[in-house]
């Protein structure tokens, strides 16, 4: 983004479904000279991940700069990539700390001369606002991820979430919860903690978190309490909330006693049966190939930490000039149409226009061109009357090329040939020289001659190149 004469690149992430350079934004379009500062809004791998690859100087919350080493720590050691497609190593990482530099939430630090920079942390959303000396914001940057889609309201999902668990451990089962190591794991243990300490019948069902990653980030939780919400303050006031009292970290499956009802919360991992099970199919196929029974229910409850359109909507009160990367439009009136291109990723849906689509997706539009050629003895004029009434548009073609003498029909009967018989070669003579099991046969693409002492020869290469001239050769004008 240019801003007063100023470069500023907002995040520098990789593409987590992709490895290796395939994973890396387009640098190709950066000249990293003309970039004066880097902010990175959260740490995030889809918003940090490639600033080893990158970095000059960027611009860290204090919290992010401590989860950041870990994370991408912890993402070049599971990374399975050979040595020479590594974006980087632990050492490009320790490099990068030292060209971080930190600032607090609500903090504002002069960038560059007249042009001020503050980071607000307002209902889970990393916003970054651009103030100008006027103390004036101009520019507001937010991630509205959901656009104009509205979340279940968090308390019912709370709910859900504690019913489902509480359920299932009631009858014996076992609960397992795929998340994220970072944030969506740490909100999760903290239900949980609170849900456990006021339900002393759950007291002896043990609590595990499988993630290495997430408790060594679970000590910059502990220790930027100030930089979270009231409530959690609130907490730290009488204790510090993440240290858990029924939760304890699960180290290895050898840890694990599987005696009874339990809760296990893990990190999820890429070639599992999570996309096979979440419509509940009565079997489901095992990593050692075997099939197997699904004895099981799947429930799934939401705990994004985005932001959906009720809260980026409302967000900021102040006027602003200009408002980047907000994908959602305004929301459709009850009973009207809306139109777009429909799509699919992972368990969402989502309405996009033509246009937004290379934006916001790998997709991207493009025109076909189909050309279809038949023999048709009719008239034209009706053939192309019930045409009409299924496309657009109709044109009869009179261009050169169309006939059975230009290039694409040539092209397409060599290669029909070619199909048939094999060794299809242009003599010096113009005509086509064809080689079947040692027999010759020499055809005139003008007049349908054909030469061959080969009589069992001759007569299929003439019917073959009527039968290919009459599918290829174009509609009379004369018909129309």
């Amino acid at each position: 983004m240019s801003y007063k004469g100023k470069t500023i690149l907002f995040d520098c992430g990789i593409h987590p479904a992709y490895l290796g350079m395939a994973a890396l934004p387009y640098f190709d379009e950066i000249d990293p000279s003309t970039i004066d500062v880097l902010l990175i809004t959260h740490f995030h791998l889809g918003h940090a991940a490639s600033l080893p690859y990158f970095l000059e100087k960027s611009v860290y919350a204090h919290a992010t700069k401590a989860i950041y080493k870990l994370l991408l720590t912890d993402y070049v050691k599971v990374s399975k990539v050979s040595v020479e497609d590594m974006l980087f190593d632990e050492q490009d990482i320790n490099r990068s700390m030292d060209k971080i530099e930190v600032l607090d939430f609500h903090q504002t630090v002069e960038v560059f001369e007249s042009s001020i920079l503050e980071i607000i942390l307002v209902k889970k959303i990393a916003i970054s606002v651009l103030l100008s000396s006027h103390n004036s914001p101009d520019i507001c940057i937010i991630e509205s991820t959901y656009g104009v889609q509205l979340h279940q309201p968090r308390h019912i999902r709370e709910k859900r979430f504690n019913d489902v668990i509480h359920t299932t451990i009631s009858h014996g089962g076992r609960v397992l919860i795929p998340a994220f190591a970072l944030g969506h794991a740490q909100e999760l243990l903290l239900i949980l903690d609170e849900y456990w300490s006021n339900h002393p019948e759950l007291h002896n069902i043990p609590i595990y978190y499988a993630s290495p990653l997430a408790k060594k980030c679970m000590a910059v939780y502990q220790t930027y309490i100030l930089s979270m919400n009231e409530r959690i303050r609130n907490q730290f006031a009488n204790s510090n909330p993440f240290k858990f009292k029924h939760i304890s970290p699960l180290n290895s499956i050898e840890d694990f006693n599987d005696v009874g009802p339990s809760v296990v919360m893990a990190s999820p991992s890429s070639g599992t049966l999570a996309k096979s099970i979440i419509s509940e199919p009565k079997e489901v196929t095992v990593m050692n190939g075997l099939t197997a029974p699904l004895n099981m229910q799947v429930h799934y409850i939401s705990f994004s930490a985005h932001a959906d359109y009720a809260q980026t909507s409302t967000y900021p009160s102040l006027p602003m000039q200009t408002m980047l990367r907000q994908a959602g439009r305004e929301t459709p009136e009850v009973g009207e149409t809306v139109s777009g291109i429909l799509v699919k990723k992972g368990f969402t849906y989502q309405i996009m226009a033509p246009d937004d689509l290379h934006i916001f997706s790998q997709l991207s539009t493009a025109n076909i061109t189909q050309r279809i050629t038949i023999p048709y003895s009719d008239a034209f004029g009706v053939v192309k009357f019930q045409l009409e009434q299924i496309y657009e548009s109709v044109k009869s073609s009179t261009d050169e090329e169309s006939g059975i003498l230009g290039k694409k029909a040539e092209k397409v009967i060599h290669a029909l040939l070619v199909s048939l018989f094999g060794d299809v070669k242009l003599g010096e003579n113009g005509k086509l020289m064809i080689s079947v099991d040692g027999n010759v046969a020499h055809l005139d693409k003008q007049s349908g001659d054909v030469e061959s002492e080969n009589e069992g020869l001759k007569e299929r290469v003439r019917t073959a190149f009527q039968r290919i001239q009459s599918s290829v050769k174009p509609i009379p004008l004369s018909a129309s």
